[in-house]
């Protein structure tokens, strides 16, 4: 087991002052910010660092050197409080950015990447997360960052530990990022069995999605939310092919549930798109006693010539979702006009032919959900594992071998 050293004895901590602007009269630098730490555990000079400008006196105190250690200093969420990354190489020129503290080491006290590991460990991350206060946007004093108490170990030790930890962890890094890449694999073949199967070739007869479908747009002023009543279904709460409504739950009373959804209730089966922010992401109906928010569409299929549930897997095909791009309007938030979807053409295969395709595709989306649910077990098993092997090494709870330390 490792003793425990108050950070500021071992290095100092410095909140940046570096603000985002370039004011005349300063010197133009380039800033590591926020995002750059949060992403990254390690700091190259081939990130795309953003311009900005800074006082000599901040260009001599926060310019960036290989071994410093970049913390994040106030966040959303107290989770996000002392994010670490690591200063590979000197970046002249580029300078630790607001909402960050630079913590440079003392290296004949401690090794750079030692610290590094340090702070990510679990033992130091719980507590500057105790240590965060605030209501709105939390953060921790500089104070107690120097404060806080990290593991001590001979300074031999502590380069092997580092040096273990870096192989270690690239190893787990590389068989997660193998499993998230499987998984989105997985979702391609997906989208591409859908394509095959709702936009085959020869292409069928092509009808108009309003020749095929009612439509119900909710659009209007905005309803007035609820803590308690009936669920609403948002633009966010459309995702994947299902209508999650335990993310973010939100509420209308049922007095003003009736008088928003005066132009049509939802039934079991109905097919919801969303219109803008994002767009294109499709759901159905499970629970008829739902209320449907603003940037969404309802559409009921007309069953003598298509149903719900082709009609669904037809939207989310990426032939459709391209031609449903190539017809939206507007630079930052891309949405579509509802008299425009409609006249979106899709094909029309026979009903007994549709019925066939739904259940070939249903079992495909059954399978590919089981590999995806597998591989985000595993990446988490993976997740918790890297946590706790950090945080048992910098401690000395674990043996490291001695060809290695």
């Amino acid at each position: 087991m490792s003793e425990v050293i108050k950070l500021k004895h071992v290095a100092r901590v410095r909140p940046s002052n570096v603000n985002k602007k370039t004011a005349d009269g300063e010197r133009g630098v380039r800033l590591c910010n926020y995002t750059d730490v949060y992403y990254n555990d390690v700091i190259r000079g081939d990130l795309e660092f953003m311009s900005a400008s800074a006082t000599p006196d901040q260009v001599r105190q926060f310019e960036l050197r290989a071994g410093d250690v970049l913390i994040t200093k106030d966040s959303e969420t107290a989770d996000d409080i002392a994010i670490p990354a690591f200063i590979a190489e000197d970046l002249p020129g580029v300078l630790c950015g607001y909402h960050l503290s630079l913590v440079r080491p003392q290296r004949d006290r401690i090794d750079p990447k030692f610290l590094f590991w340090c702070m990510a460990s679990s033992m130091v991350r719980s507590q500057a997360e105790n240590y965060a206060a605030g209501i709105t946007r939390v953060g921790i004093r500089s104070e107690l960052v120097g404060s806080l108490l990290i593991p001590y170990l001979p300074i031999e030790r502590q380069r092997g530990i580092a040096s273990y930890l870096d192989v270690e962890t690239f190893r787990i890094d590389a068989l997660i990022a193998s499993k998230q890449q499987l998984a989105e694999l997985s979702s391609e073949r997906l989208a591409a069995e859908v394509d095959s199967q709702t936009f085959p070739a020869p292409r069928p007869p092509l009808l108009a999605l309003r020749r095929v479908a009612k439509f119900i747009d909710y659009r209007g002023a905005t309803p007035q939310k609820s803590t308690e009543g009936v669920p609403l279904i948002t633009a966010s709460h459309v995702r994947g092919g299902r209508l999650v409504l335990d993310l973010e739950p939100q509420f209308l009373s049922e007095d003003d549930y009736d008088a928003w959804m005066r132009r049509g209730l939802p039934r079991v089966g109905d097919v919801v798109m969303t219109t803008e922010a994002p767009l294109g992401e499709v759901g159905q109906v499970e629970d008829e006693h739902v209320a449907l928010a603003q940037r969404v569409v309802l559409m009921r299929s007309d069953k003598t010539r298509m149903t719900a549930d082709y009609l669904a897997f037809t939207l989310r095909s990426p032939s459709f979702q391209g031609s449903l791009s190539a017809n939206a309007t507007g630079s930052t938030a891309r949405g579509i006009k509802v008299e425009r979807l409609k006249a979106l053409q899709i094909p029309v295969r026979p009903l007994e032919d549709q019925l066939d395709v739904v259940a070939y595709l249903q079992a495909q989306t059954r399978r590919h959900t089981s590999v995806v649910t597998s591989l985000s077990r595993q990446v988490a098993l993976l997740t918790e594992h890297r946590k706790a092997l950090i945080t048992a090494a910098v401690t000395g709870e674990i043996h490291i071998p001695e060809a290695v330390a």
